[in-house]
Order: structure tokens, then sequence, then C-alpha cells
């Protein structure tokens, strides 16, 4: 069995359409993969910050994807880099940094450009219910037009063969009235998607959208959908190491009207 290197933490992948669904202007689906013996709190509200909604992770006290009442949301991936090289700041906090401020997705970002050194590699997306934009500390940032997007853990754009057969799978959902069940068939496909980048040999983690391993895989699925009325419907499924599911959470409030419930666990 080969054991993965801890460079690797908090592999994920996110698949969103922005501002081009007829019923919805964000359609979110990502996977969280890490190490499954990193301790991890599931998908709940946040004694700490009421008003986020969220995974946590225990270990270093962030998280990869999250929501507040008001419809902001924010996700990272990481992007490997050098084994031994250690960082200021954990990127897990990126997320509940931004939700938990009052700034603007602009603001925020032109804080961070001065920070790039204090984290390792990373990828943030941020929402902000009118804009979304896509930041990183290794690459130049931006504003994303309306479209479909799939990033994993490399600069957006890179063309890994499941972030390819996210992204368009993704765009089949666009019509669907309902696309939830959907949109979890996507990030629980198991198949390799082999695809060479030129001569560039991809690691088996690079072509499966859902990553089935002892040691390290796909930890928990979510999917949020933000209504044109501004209901936001958040979904969250756990996995053991086997692939089998573990725990949900449904979740549902208006952004106009602050209020939740947990539909089942």
């Amino acid at each position: 069995m080969m054991l993965l290197p801890r460079k690797l933490d908090y592999m994920c992948l996110a698949t969103f359409a922005f501002g081009i669904s007829e019923n919805y202007p964000l359609i979110f689906a990502a996977n969280r993969d890490e190490l499954h013996a990193r301790p991890t709190a599931a998908a709940n509200w946040w004694t700490d910050y009421p008003n986020i909604l969220g995974g946590r992770d225990l270990l270093a006290g962030g998280t990869w994807l999250a929501i507040d009442q008001c419809g902001r949301l924010a996700a990272i991936t990481n992007v490997p880099t050098a084994e031994g090289k250690t960082f200021k700041k954990s990127r897990g906090h990126l997320v509940t940094d931004y939700l938990a401020s009052k700034c603007s997705a602009d603001s925020f970002i032109s804080q961070l450009q001065a920070e790039t050194e204090d984290y390792a590699p990373y990828n943030l997306l941020i929402f902000d219910d009118a804009s979304c934009h896509y930041f990183s500390n290794q690459t130049a940032g931006q504003q994303l037009v309306p479209g479909i997007y799939a990033l994993s853990n490399a600069p957006l754009g890179t063309p890994w063969p499941k972030v390819c057969f996210a992204e368009s799978m993704l765009a089949s959902t666009l019509a669907i009235n309902n696309p939830v069940d959907r949109l979890f068939e996507i990030l629980e496909n198991k198949t390799p998607h082999h695809v060479r980048l030129g001569e560039e040999e991809l690691d088996w983690r690079q072509t499966r959208v859902f990553i089935k391993d002892e040691q390290f895989g796909t930890r928990s699925s979510t999917v949020i959908l933000i209504s044109r009325t501004g209901e936001v419907q958040f979904f969250e499924r756990c996995y053991n190491s086997d692939g089998t599911h573990t725990s949900k959470s449904d979740y549902s409030f208006n952004m106009k009207r602050p209020g939740t419930f947990e539909a089942t666990r």
C-alpha cells in the first residue's frame, strides 16, 4: 500500500456554476480529500461564529468550505508544496477569516496580496452573493465571469482529468429543477479518467473525482444551492475509508429571513 505524503493534506475538488443557471445563481459541489485519521467535525452552525455553517478541521482549527447566513461562501484547495517547509499561518483559516469579517471580497483579497508568503500554496474561492472571485498566492487571481468552473490542487484552468470530467458533467445539471442527487453522483464517481497531459505522468488521485484509500481519501462531499429567491440549501455526506456513508447533514435557510433547520443527520 502506498503511504501518501503530508503535503497532500486537504486535496480537494470544487466544481461550481456561477450566474448561468435559470434556477440557481450558484451551484457548488465539492469533495474534501484528507487523511482519514485527521480529526474533523461534520457540518454544523459554529458556536464561535453562529452565522457560519460548515465543517471544521479539529487539528488546525480552520475549514475547507463554509457559508454564512448572508450567502457569502468561501472554499479553499491546497496546492502541494515542498516537504519540510513551514509557514506562519494555516490555509484553513482563510475561509474563516473572510466569513468572520465584514470585508468585501475585493477588500479581503487586497489584504491577502500582502500576505502571500505567510501561507503554503493555495487556491481560494470567494462568493459574495453578487460576484465570484478566485485568488491564489501562486498565480494571478481574477473575478470570475458567469460560467462553469472546476478546480482541484493546481491553478484554476489546469486540465486534470477529474477536473475536466466534473466540469463537463456539471453542465448537464443546469436545467434540472432539483440537481442535488445528480451532483452527488458526480462527486461520488470513482471511475479513473485517464488523459495524458503531454509527457506528464499523472498521479492516480488526479484522475478520480472520488478517492477511496485506507490512508487518504474522500472524507466528505458537499452540495450548496443558492436560489434566485435567496433560499440556501446545504447538503453534506461523510464517508469511511472504504467509501461507505457514515453520516449526512442537510440544512436550509433564506438569506433574507435567517433561520435554519436540520433535516437529517
